[in-house]
């Protein structure tokens, strides 16, 4: 077990289990949740496990026992608000360690159980910048299938995305996919709708896939307008 622990532990305590979902999303935000629980007990009878494990239609019954029973918090990171900080230099690793402080320093835990990122110690030392509470920090690989309040985090934050996604896809009469540069749905929405300003607002330019999207179609219109001055001569 990959497990990397800060701070000393106590007996008595509030946990909080922190994790994301859409983490580097081509469409719509990134959503971070965490969720206060004293002990377990109780959300282990849902059924929690790793928002991946389950079917949208379990999630979203978990996502309502746990919301009407839980204190949880989210944070909602927009694509615009990745792309005004990744362009003033800070990386994606950064961005989720900011808004976990925030978390944090909302729900005053006193043991704090985050999904791993990669470069561990370098991840809490830029995130302890911004906390304001002092907890006990485990950073761990796979801490979404091993801790259920982590487990139950991830449901709330993937639900949420979801959600949001949704909501973008309905507004403007999108097929959307999942919203991750790898999705083809994904890649043509964007494609599709290059010259519509106000979808793009939810769209992450500062990827290498946005990029491509952009150039593929401006050389495709380049080879067009060519063929028809040809055509023309």
């Amino acid at each position: 077990m990959d497990t990397m622990n800060f701070l000393p532990r106590c007996d008595s305590m509030k946990i909080l289990g922190i994790d994301e979902a859409g983490r580097g999303p081509l469409i719509g935000p990134m959503i971070i949740a965490g969720v206060l629980v004293n002990n377990d007990k109780e959300i282990r009878k849902m059924g929690v496990k790793d928002s991946k494990a389950l079917t949208r239609k379990k999630r979203q019954e978990i996502f309502d026992k746990l919301t009407n029973s839980v204190e949880y918090s989210v944070e909602r990171v927009s694509a615009q608000e990745i792309d005004m900080l990744m362009s003033s230099g800070t990386n994606l690793n950064q961005i989720e360690a900011i808004h976990m402080a925030k978390i944090i320093n909302k729900t005053k835990p006193d043991k704090v159980i985050i999904d791993a990122v990669s470069g561990k110690k370098k991840f809490f030392n830029f995130m302890k910048k911004f906390l304001k509470h002092n907890s006990e920090i485990i950073l761990e690989h796979k801490a979404d299938v091993n801790f259920p309040v982590v487990s139950a985090a991830s449901i709330i934050a993937k639900q949420i995305r979801d959600s949001e996604l949704d909501k973008i896809g309905k507004k403007f009469g999108i097929e959307l996919g999942v919203g991750y540069t790898h999705d083809e749905r994904s890649i043509k929405s964007v494609r599709d709708n290059l010259k519509n300003d106000e979808f793009l607002k939810h769209v992450t330019k500062s990827w290498i896939t946005f990029s491509r999207i952009k150039k593929e179609k401006e050389q495709k219109g380049l080879m067009g307008y060519f063929e028809q001055d040809n055509r023309n001569s």
